[in-house]
């Protein structure tokens, strides 16, 4: 079906005015400057589940009143860098069986109850671009390099790309799972 300019709203035919404001890095500004846009008005319940629902795993009242009372974004993520890591190697290190699964149990704990919420969901993120699985045999009896993996994701997701692809390609796990073992 063809859409013709009449059938289109009225604003949308108008040109497009060219974005003026200035943007700068994340770190390009001034520590401990808070910027413009922080000061300008409380954050909405409305407006903080959004952004907490893209953040982390989820918005929560507690977690809403947070980001409330830091009064910026900004403030919030430079507290979620600043948050010890959830890590999942130490709990998986204490399975009584190899091929027992807990790093999916604390996986769902870290991504429920963990404090570091934002990192938590980069690591995820960025463990969906640069996977590796257990199904081969090598990995599937190996849970602890499994969670070894992932808590370099969550270190390495709030640094460099560039860092980050480092540490993927040289981690022993992406080694064992792009290797022609018994191909």
């Amino acid at each position: 079906m063809r859409v013709t300019s009449r059938e289109l709203p009225a604003h949308w035919s108008q040109p497009l005015q060219p974005d003026t404001r200035k943007h700068k890095c994340r770190g390009s500004r001034a520590p401990g400057a808070v910027p413009a846009s922080s000061r300008a008005a409380k954050i909405s319940d409305i407006a903080a589940v959004r952004f907490l629902n893209q953040a982390t795993f989820g918005a929560s009242r507690v977690s809403i009143e947070e980001l409330q009372a830091f009064g910026s974004y900004d403030a919030w993520i430079d507290r979620q860098y600043s948050l010890p890591i959830s890590r999942s190697r130490g709990y998986t290190a204490n399975a009584p069986r190899a091929l027992e699964p807990r790093r999916h149990d604390i996986w769902w704990i870290n991504a429920i109850e963990g404090d570091d919420q934002l990192r938590q969901r980069l690591a995820f993120a960025w463990s969906q671009i640069m996977v590796v699985n257990d199904i081969d045999y090598e990995l599937a009896v190996n849970q602890v390099a499994l969670a070894s993996y992932y808590d370099m994701l969550a270190e390495a997701c709030t640094g460099n790309f560039r860092d980050l692809l480092e540490r993927v390609t040289l981690h022993p796990v992406m080694g064992i799972f792009l290797s022609m073992l018994r191909n």
